[in-house]
């Protein structure tokens, strides 16, 4: 979640509520003349609108449990968040203080409501005056004591409830409790990046309900009633069996049982444990049993398990009947091999057993390659392209050959230029000649820049002749309207095409500058290039996007078979975590396996090796990451995994971060990283800003409690350390009455604000302004109720992992 201030505050009472005001001016004069006129007294009428009887459609922002979900919610407390701050005390209830809101919510279990027993979210509809104020209303129903003030009033449709009187008096809190229940917040950070002032303007009012859903699960239906005209039955007896309710807002939720499953701090703290006692235990490897006296091979054995060798059984092995395979996962940093690009073949350990590590890894990218048809057709459209270029180009510059030396073949001066004396030297500087040459390799047509090229060549010519160049015989003249006619038919059979054409094509070929410039424009996009398309904010007509994409993606493991990865299941078994490095190596055997898919004609290589080499520079190679396969996984889809920017053992760099972060089955989670953090957070999937309590990790604590926070200035909102009884208070609740129960006790001076501030340490009370080593002596014995919500927060848990530093 992004970082940024959290604010909560008691109430926003108003200057004046919902109602008509009369405004009346007086005029004095005082001019010293007694005979003077006064001014007559002026009034205005003035109406102030609010809701009363329904909510507007954007009143309501949000509301928890989310409407009609199905889940653990016996330790949240429900909750509806409005949108107008100031909405629950625009109005006022007749005996209360301005800070009593006008409504509760109320959560109604199966069987509490009349007329939606089994909480489907059924209600009253018709006119207030009908449902509110009859003409002859049940004898055994209790109705709000209001005055619908005018015919629009009378005839607004709305939405009621009926409940027990018992229900609604288990249920209702008592006028001082209400003002527990409501609170003002600002928007969660990231919600808004406005500034101080603008998200005060942006702020939520809260109501919140106190009763927590049965521990046995059940469905329940949330009102958002009015208590407007109901005040004597909130302090008094209902003096009816049954009671009418006016229902703003409702929505329905199913709560689960709680069968006492683990938490996932509890899972967390399973998986990271191994590692605080022995670093190495967390690190990718298979796991080697000791069998009878250790000799020099199977120390050698333990020695490759332990660095991440996992020996298969392979059939065309008939000495040893196995080999040892590694994936691009390893435990420890790999010596870098020698890079011959000769990946297929196959190296052997002292003993003899050949080792197929990057062997397979360049297997695999050749057949990933062959398999994903985006990719093979873009690679196959660039190398027909790109030879399609270099033979243009031959007819161009061939049929204006160099003249032979006088001297013979033996005698031949040495040739520069821009391919080995094929292309003008004017083509690789400045000038029309050279962006012609840039835009035919980056994809354009021969043909439409054939001008400009042929001018470059003939000034080179001219140039020569100019100095004196070598004597020898003249060259076969071809025409310009030759050369059209000649790419335009695909006609290489001219007189001076071969073999000086083929001789060309080769020449052209060896020249990485050349095809380096024509797989660049095919591997990334203009920007990257820095060629004249970036400017036109286009992208070459050589492009392939799904070039590059793909080849990131597959340096990410993303179509890596699974076995591939983890060989061997020691290396992961139920309910662990694994840390491990990435090869490079195995990467680089990877991507230059799937480039070789495009292998085919004689001049193939050469234009792979160019591809390789423009995607050098901007390949993604991830260096460390995680493996988890555990219930953690499957039971918190959502869960996140955060990368300190700092490294590990202090090593410089950039920030470290996470490349990849996907679920490779229901139970398996791989994290991929840039960098190698210094630690790593697990964090608990983040659903907003939820009230309520928790349980103790100790089996042998069945209490409810609320894990404190400190309410000083200095570290207001931090959490107490959970490692001793200190940071916890116990959560009171009233009395069951009726089929009600799990109602919080939130009496202010009996309750849970007096529990909370009496178990508070002296340290994380607010401090007296004149002393900042005692507790503010003005602050009431109790916590106010923004510190009251600010102590129920039940923020998402984070886990931390240190990386070994080996």
């Amino acid at each position: 979640m992004t970082a940024g201030k959290l604010t909560f505050s008691d109430n926003l009472v108003p200057k004046a509520t919902r109602g008509t005001y009369t405004v009346t001016v007086d005029h004095e004069v005082f001019s010293g003349d007694p005979d003077a006129a006064s001014l007559p007294t002026a009034t205005q009428t003035v109406h102030i609108a609010g809701a009363r009887l329904v909510l507007a459609e954007g009143d309501v922002h949000g509301v928890y449990p989310p409407r009609g979900s199905v889940g653990a919610y016996t330790c949240l407390l429900p909750h509806i968040s409005l949108e107008r701050r100031v909405l629950p005390w625009e109005n006022r209830l007749k005996g209360a203080p301005a800070e009593t809101p006008w409504f509760a919510l109320l959560v109604f279990g199966e069987g509490e409501l009349l007329d939606d027993p089994h909480c489907l979210g059924e209600v009253e509809k018709g006119k207030a005056e009908d449902l509110l104020t009859p003409s002859s209303p049940p004898a055994d129903l209790a109705l709000p004591a209001i005055t619908l003030a005018d015919d629009e009033e009378k005839k607004l449709g709305v939405q009621t409830v009926r409940t027990r009187a018992a229900v609604f008096k288990a249920l209702v809190p008592s006028l001082d409790v209400l003002a527990y229940r409501t609170h003002v917040r600002s928007p969660l950070p990231g919600e808004s990046r406005a500034g101080d002032a603008e998200r005060r303007e942006l702020e939520y009012a809260f109501a919140m309900s106190d009763r927590l859903p049965a521990k046995t699960g059940g469905r329940y239906v949330a009102h958002l009633v009015s208590l407007e005209g109901h005040e004597a039955h909130v302090t008094g007896a209902v003096g009816k069996k049954n009671i009418r309710l006016l229902s703003l807002h409702s929505w329905t939720f199913t709560s689960t049982a709680d069968t006492g499953a683990r938490t996932f701090a509890d899972i967390a703290a399973q998986l990271v444990g191994p590692g605080k006692k022995r670093p190495a235990d967390l690190l990718l490897s298979p796991t080697a049993r000791e069998a009878g006296t250790p000799t020099a091979y199977t120390r050698h054995l333990a020695h490759r398990l332990e660095n991440g060798w996992a020996p298969l059984h392979h059939f065309g092995d008939a000495d040893h009947g196995y080999v040892f395979y590694r994936g691009p996962l390893v435990p420890f940093p790999v010596k870098p091999v020698t890079q011959t690009g000769e990946w297929w073949k196959t190296t052997a350990d002292p003993y003899s057993v050949r080792e197929t590590g990057h062997h397979a890894a360049w297997t695999l990218g050749r057949g990933l390659a062959l398999a994903d048809q985006e990719f093979s057709g873009a690679l196959a459209r660039h190398l027909a392209r790109a030879h399609k270029t270099l033979l243009d180009l031959a007819v161009v510059f061939a049929a204006e050959p160099p003249p032979a030396p006088a001297g013979g073949e033996a005698d031949a001066p040495e040739q520069d230029g821009g391919a080995d004396g094929l292309l003008p030297e004017a083509l690789f500087t400045e000038g029309p000649g050279a962006e012609a040459l840039a835009r035919v390799l980056a994809g354009e047509p021969v043909q439409r820049h054939l001008e400009a090229l042929t001018e470059a060549a003939a000034q080179e010519g001219a140039d020569e002749a100019q100095q004196g160049g070598p004597e020898g015989a003249a060259p076969a003249e071809t025409s310009y309207e030759d050369l059209v006619k000649y790419l335009r038919e695909g006609d290489i059979n001219f007189p001076s095409a071969a073999p000086p054409l083929q001789e060309a094509v080769e020449s052209l070929t060896a020249n990485t500058a050349v095809t380096g410039a024509v797989a660049a424009h095919a591997l990334l996009p203009a920007s990257a290039t820095g060629s004249v398309y970036a400017a036109e904010e286009e992208e070459a007509p050589g492009y392939e996007p799904a070039l590059g994409a793909w080849l990131d993606g597959l340096r990410l493991l993303r179509p890596v078979p699974f076995d591939h990865l983890v060989p061997h299941a020691s290396m992961l078994p139920v309910e662990s975590l694994r840390l491990f490095r990435v090869d490079p190596d195995w990467l680089d055997a990877l991507t230059l396996g799937a480039l070789a898919a495009g292998l085919c004609l004689a001049h193939d290589p050469a234009q792979i090796t160019a591809l390789w080499n423009a995607y050098k520079p901007h390949r993604t190679t991830p260096d460390t990451g995680l493996l988890i396969r555990s219930e953690l996984v499957s039971a918190f889809p959502g869960l996140r995994v955060e990368a300190s920017a700092e490294h590990a053992g202090g090593a410089s760099g950039d920030p470290c971060s996470v490349l990849r972060q996907d679920r490779l089955g229901p139970d398996v989670l791989l994290v991929l990283f840039k960098g190698r953090p210094k630690t790593v957070s697990l964090l608990e999937p983040f659903h907003g800003l939820h009230l309520g309590m928790e349980k103790r990790a100790s089996p042998h604590d069945k209490s409810d409690w609320v894990s404190m926070r400190h309410l000083d200035k200095a570290n207001l909102g931090t959490a107490l350390p959970k490692n001793d009884d200190t940071s916890f208070a116990a959560v009171p609740y009233r009395p069951k009455a009726d089929t009600v129960d799990r109602i919080i006790d939130l009496a202010p001076a009996t309750g849970l604000p007096a529990t909370l501030w009496a178990a508070l340490p002296a340290k994380a009370k607010p401090k007296n302004p004149s002393n900042e080593n005692e507790v503010d002596p003005a602050h009431p014995a109790r916590t106010t109720p923004a510190e009251l919500a600010l102590q129920m927060i039940q923020s998402p848990e984070r886990t931390e992992i240190t990386v070994p530093e080996s």
